[in-house]
C-alpha cells in the first residue's frame, strides 16, 4: 500500500536488470540519485505516490529516463502539489495528467495515436510536443514562459479555455477542436502553422498581434464557428484566412486586418462587429464569396486608405452579399476604392459615410446601388465636409424613397459623376448643403417626376435620360 516507502538517499543507485513493477508504494527519491535500467526492461509504477521537496505525484506509468516518466496506455499522473520538472512521454490512449499542481517538463506525445487528457490546475511551462497525436483538455490549460504546442496534432478543447501567457511563435499546424472553447493571447503571436477549427471557438487577444506573413495561416471547418476578438491580425495575403466551404463563419470583433499583399475571401461568410478596420495601402481585399457577410447592429466596418475592396462574387449574380444589418450598421470609407463588377453591388439599411475622398469604379450595367425602392431599407449617405464620393467609371444608382437619406458635410461635400459614369435616378434626392458634379460626356438618367434638390454643377456636356 501507499504506507509501504521506498526511500532513496543523495547519490544512491538503482541497477534495474530485470523488468520491476511497483504497485502501491511511496516512492521518496534523492533529487541526486541514480537509477540504471538494463536495455529492454523497465520499471513501471501501479498507482505509486512519488514524494519529494517540490512535488508530490501519483504515477501509473513507467520510468522512462531519470528525467522522464511515459505513459503508455491508461497511463495516470495525478499531481498533489508542487511543480513535476520531469518530462512525459505518452502513447496509446487513455492516459490523464491531472491534478493541482503544474508542469515545468516538457510532454511528448509519440505518434497520430498518442492521446492525453490533461486536466492540470497549475501552469504549464514547456512544449508540448504533438507528432500528429491529440489533447483532450479537461479544464483550462495555462501555457506560461512561452510554452507553445509544437508541431502537428490536435487539440480538443470542448467548453474550455487555452491562454497563451506570453508572445510566442508558432510553426505548429494545429486542429483546434471546440465547443465554445476560447484561446486566450496574453502576448503577440507569429503563426507559419496552419490552424484549422473545428465547431464554436474564439480567439480573444487582448489587443494582441497575430502576425501570419511568415506562412501562417487561420482556416475555419465544415459547420464551424470562428470568432476572432480584439486582435490586430498583420499578414494577411491571398487565403491565409479561409473557410473550408460555406458553411464556415468568421466573426471579426474588434479587430484590424492588415494586408501585406492582395487578399481574397472566396468562401464561407464573415460577420463585423464592433470595429473591424482593413488596412493595406496598394492591396486589394477581394470578396468572392457566395455566401453573405454582414456588417451587426451597432458595428462599423471600415476601409482604410488606399485599401481596394472588390466586389466580386463567384457564380453568385446576388448584389446584396455584403449586408448592412439594420440603421446601426455602417460602412465607412476612408481613402477607398470600391471595385464592383457586372454583379453590381446594392447597399441598404444600414449608414455609408465618407470620411475621405474615396472612388468607385463599376463594371456592367448595374455599379453601385443605394436602396431599394423602399423606404424601411433606405441607407444614410453621409459625406464629409469638403469629402468626394468619386464615381470614376460605370454606374450610381440612387434607389432610397426618403428625401432625408443624403447627409452633407458642407458645401464642398460632393458627390461627382466622372467622365464616361451614369447617375441613375429612381427617387428623388435632396443634397441639402452639398452637390452633385458632372463631368463630360456622363449620363443623367431618371425615372419621371423624380427630380435633385440642392447643387448641381456641370463641367461639360451630359447626356439626358428617362428610365
Amino acid at each position: 500500500t501507499n504506507t509501504a516507502r521506498i526511500a532513496r538517499g543523495a547519490d544512491s543507485v538503482f541497477y534495474i536488470q530485470e523488468s520491476l513493477v511497483l504497485p502501491e508504494v511511496t516512492v521518496r527519491p534523492s533529487p541526486y540519485a541514480t537509477i540504471v535500467v538494463a536495455p529492454g526492461k523497465t520499471v513501471s509504477y501501479d498507482n505509486c505516490l512519488i514524494t519529494g521537496n517540490q512535488v508530490e505525484f501519483s504515477l501509473i506509468g513507467f520510468r522512462y529516463s531519470d528525467v522522464a516518466n511515459a505513459l503508455s496506455g491508461d497511463g495516470l499522473i495525478f499531481i498533489n502539489r508542487g511543480t513535476l520538472p520531469l518530462a512525459t512521454i505518452v502513447s496509446g490512449t487513455g492516459n490523464r495528467l491531472v491534478g493541482s499542481g503544474g508542469v515545468s517538463g516538457p510532454i511528448i506525445l509519440s505518434d497520430d495515436a498518442s492521446e492525453l487528457r490533461c486536466g492540470i490546475e497549475g501552469a504549464l511551462s514547456a512544449n508540448i510536443t504533438l507528432n500528429g497525436g491529440t489533447i483532450i483538455l479537461e479544464r483550462d490549460l495555462y501555457l506560461a514562459q512561452g510554452a507553445i504546442l509544437d508541431g502537428e496534432g490536435t487539440m480538443t478543447a470542448g467548453p474550455y479555455t487555452i491562454i497563451v501567457g506570453s508572445d510566442a511563435s508558432w510553426t505548429s499546424t494545429i486542429a483546434w477542436v471546440g465547443t465554445d472553447a476560447t484561446v486566450e493571447l496574453g502576448g503577440n503571436v507569429d503563426l507559419s502553422g496552419t490552424w484549422t477549427f473545428s465547431g464554436q471557438n474564439t480567439i480573444s487577444a487582448y489587443g494582441s498581434t497575430i502576425d501570419l506573413s511568415g506562412g501562417g495561416a487561420l482556416v475555419v471547418d465544415t459547420d464551424s464557428q470562428l470568432t476572432i476578438r480584439d486582435a490586430r491580425i498583420s499578414g494577411l495575403h491571398e487565403e491565409n484566412i479561409r473557410c473550408v466551404d460555406g458553411t464556415g463563419a468568421i466573426t471579426f470583433d474588434n479587430v484590424f486586418l492588415v494586408l501585406d499583399d492582395d487578399f481574397t475571401f472566396s468562401i464561407g461568410s464573415m460577420a463585423f462587429k464592433d470595429l473591424v478596420g482593413i488596412i493595406g495601402d496598394g492591396f486589394v481585399f477581394a470578396y468572392q464569396s457566395q455566401e453573405t457577410s454582414t456588417i451587426l447592429p451597432n458595428s462599423t466596418l471600415r476601409l482604410d486608405d488606399g485599401v481596394t475592396f472588390s466586389y466580386d462574387p463567384a457564380f453568385n449574380d446576388s448584389q446584396d452579399l455584403l449586408c448592412l444589418y439594420d440603421r446601426t450598421a455602417k460602412l465607412e470609407l476612408l481613402g477607398t476604392t470600391l471595385y464592383i463588377t457586372d454583379t453590381g453591388m446594392r447597399i441598404t439599411t444600414g449608414q455609408i459615410h465618407v470620411r475621405r475622398d474615396s472612388d468607385v469604379y463599376a463594371s456592367g450595367d448595374y455599379g453601385l446601388i443605394f436602396g431599394d425602392d423602399t423606404a424601411p431599407h433606405d441607407v444614410v449617405i453621409s459625406v464629409d465636409s469638403g469629402i468626394a464620393l468619386n464615381i470614376r467609371q460605370g454606374t450610381l444608382q440612387y434607389r432610397n424613397v426618403s428625401t432625408s437619406s443624403v447627409f452633407m458635410g458642407n458645401y464642398v461635400s460632393r458627390i461627382a459623376l466622372h467622365p464616361s459614369s451614369n447617375f441613375y435616378l429612381y427617387e428623388t434626392i435632396d443634397l441639402g448643403t452639398g452637390s452633385l458634379e458632372f463631368y463630360d460626356n456622363t449620363v443623367l438618367a431618371r425615372v419621371p417626376g423624380t427630380s435633385i434638390i440642392g447643387s448641381v454643377s456641370i463641367f461639360g456636356s451630359v447626356i439626358y435620360a428617362s428610365l
